[in-house]
């Protein structure tokens, strides 16, 4: 027996024949046997991978031995011809150390720390080889999930401590950037200062406020203020911080000075010698510094037919 065509075990693994011996004589005998082939097999066909992407999305920050996705292949040899390894191809380095597929089974799993701020997207290329040497590749594209895991920051652009209490309301005192490296939601922010002083703040481009006065203000009522500016994501749960700023109000020259009583009065004994001490009246004047300070004066005014001037300063 010849073999007459190619024989294809994953077509047909095995045959069933009837051979059949004859006489030459009269009549006729013969006999039969019934042959049985087996088909063995060769390493001839190459592993086939299911399909030729897979996508998959994992949350950044999850722990190491999450499974992403599991990829598969087909071969259709037998034994050990059949019998598929999985490993990550050419790759950037990077995303070979945040992912390992599992030799035998194609799971892939998170291996190191995913972070969506520095990237976004994977593509791994996962190669599907037998035993003999053939091999089909595949595409995983892994999408990285944002979590909110950023805290807003707070960056002051420019800040005067100091205003004059005649500042109209709307002068601009501070303008600050924020911004969260987050995306979607949670890098959505709102900014806001506490509500018990004189201020307000208004949006002015994104990501930047300005805090402007919104009423008139007054030192000799309040000096100066803490303002606390607040900054606060659209995560969940939120994320939020904060930065405290302080702002003197200066003075301007708007109170008079104001005598203790409105109304003196004193008798004196005549005769006395000059420079004899008739009594002592102060002023207070509620503004600070140099608008503070008091100097006092007689003013010229008839006093029995005479007038009398006098021309000193106290402080």
């Amino acid at each position: 027996m010849v073999l007459q065509n190619p024989l294809d075990r994953e077509k047909e693994e095995t045959h069933t024949l009837v051979l059949i011996a004859s006489d030459g004589g009269e009549p006729h005998r013969s006999g039969t046997v019934r042959i049985h082939i087996t088909v063995l097999d060769a390493n001839d066909n190459a592993p086939v991978c299911s399909q030729p992407v897979y996508k998959a999305d994992v949350k950044e920050n999850s722990s190491e031995g999450t499974v992403v996705t599991t990829v598969s292949a087909n071969d259709a040899d037998k034994g050990i011809n059949g019998e598929i390894t999985f490993s990550i191809g050419h790759v950037a380095r990077e995303a070979k150390q945040l992912f390992a597929v599992n030799l035998k089974t194609g799971e892939i799993k998170v291996s190191g720390k995913l972070d969506f701020e520095k990237s976004k997207t994977y593509q791994l290329n996962v190669k599907a080889s037998d035993h003999g040497g053939f091999s089909d590749t595949c595409k995983v594209i892994i999408q990285i999930i944002d979590e909110n895991d950023n805290v807003p920051t707070i960056q002051l652009m420019s800040f005067s401590n100091s205003i004059s209490e005649d500042s109209p309301p709307g002068t601009t005192i501070a303008v600050v950037n924020v911004d969260d490296e987050d995306s979607d939601g949670n890098g959505v922010v709102k900014c806001s200062i506490n509500s018990d002083i004189p201020f307000k703040i208004e949006s002015s481009l994104t990501g930047y406020y300005s805090i402007v006065t919104d009423n008139l203000l007054d030192r000799e009522s309040i000096p100066e203020y803490n303002i606390t500016i607040t900054v606060s994501d659209h995560g969940s749960p939120p994320l939020s911080s904060s930065k405290n700023i302080n702002v003197k109000v200066s003075d301007v020259n708007d109170s008079p000075p104001k005598f203790d009583e409105s109304e003196y009065s004193k008798t004196v004994p005549e005769n006395n010698s000059p420079g004899f001490s008739v009594f002592t009246l102060s002023a207070s004047d509620a503004d600070w510094g140099q608008n503070a300070r008091v100097s006092y004066f007689v003013e010229e005014k008839e006093i029995n037919g005479g007038f009398l001037l006098c021309g000193g300063e106290r402080d």
